[in-house]
C-alpha cells in the first residue's frame, strides 16, 4: 500500500522534513564553510568592522530566536538620517546579491530553529507592518500560518523578490505567497522551490562572474 503524501502542516512538522533539512544542510557545508570563511576574511579587510551581525527574529509559535549573518551594512551614524539601504557596503552588496551573507544561518537549520523552505524570517517590526497593511482577516490568516510554519531560507516570496525586475511584491502579495506555501507544503513542493532558487542563484553567480549587473531592459 502506497504511503500517503504528507501535505501542509503535517509535512512542516514531520520527521521527514526535518531529516531533509539536516541532510541538505550538511551536504552544503563542504562548499559553504570555505566560501563563508573567505567572505568573512575579505569583509574584515575591506570594511574593518565586526564581521558577524546578529538579530532576533520570530520563529514557529511566535518564539523569538537569534540568527547570524555576515555583516553587510555600516553602523548607523547618530548625526545623520538613517536610510538602511545607504549603509550597505560595496562588498556587502555583493554578498547579499549572492546570498553569501546568509551562510551562517545553516547553523539555525541544523539546530531546528529554521528550515530550508519556509516563510522569510520576520522581525516583530515587520509583523506590525503586515498588520497595518492588510485587512484584519487576511492578516490573521497570514499570521496563523506563519506561526504554524518554520521560517526558512527559501520561499515563493523570496523567489519572487529575486525574480521580479519591477521590485518586491506587496504585503498582500506576500501574504498570498506565504499562504500558498503553507497549504501546499510537501516534499515535492519544497524540492520544487529549492530547484527554482538554485536556478536563480546560478544565474546570479554567472552574472557576477561575467561582470554583468541588473536585469534585462523591458
Amino acid at each position: 500500500m502506497a504511503r500517503k503524501e504528507l501535505i501542509g502542516e503535517d509535512w512542516i512538522n514531520s520527521r521527514q522534513k526535518r531529516a531533509m533539512d539536516i541532510c541538505v544542510a550538511t551536504s552544503l557545508l563542504p562548499v559553504a564553510l570555505p566560501v563563508g570563511a573567505i567572505a568573512l576574511g575579505l569583509n574584515r579587510v575591506i570594511d574593518g568592522e565586526d564581521v558577524i551581525f546578529r538579530q532576533t527574529r520570530i520563529g514557529q509559535g511566535g518564539e523569538p530566536f537569534v540568527i547570524s549573518k555576515i555583516r553587510t551594512m555600516r553602523a548607523p551614524d547618530p548625526l545623520e538620517a538613517d536610510n538602511p539601504k545607504d549603509r550597505i557596503t560595496w562588498f556587502g552588496g555583493k554578498l547579499r546579491r549572492l546570498c553569501i551573507d546568509e551562510i551562517p544561518q545553516i547553523k539555525n537549520v541544523l539546530d531546528g530553529s529554521m528550515s530550508l523552505v519556509g516563510p522569510r524570517l520576520a522581525r516583530e517590526a515587520y509583523i506590525q507592518k503586515m498588520e497595518a497593511a492588510l485587512p484584519r482577516n487576511s492578516f490573521d490568516e497570514w499570521l496563523d500560518a506563519y506561526y504554524r510554519s518554520i521560517p526558512g531560507g527559501v520561499s515563493s516570496f523570496g523567489i519572487a523578490c529575486r525574480s521580479d525586475l519591477e521590485g518586491e511584491p506587496t504585503y498582500l502579495e506576500k501574504a498570498h505567497l506565504d499562504l500558498r506555501d503553507f497549504h501546499n507544503a510537501s516534499a515535492r513542493y519544497d524540492f520544487g522551490l529549492l530547484r527554482q532558487a538554485s536556478r536563480i542563484g546560478s544565474r546570479l553567480i554567472l552574472k557576477s562572474v561575467l561582470g554583468k549587473s541588473g536585469g534585462h531592459s523591458r
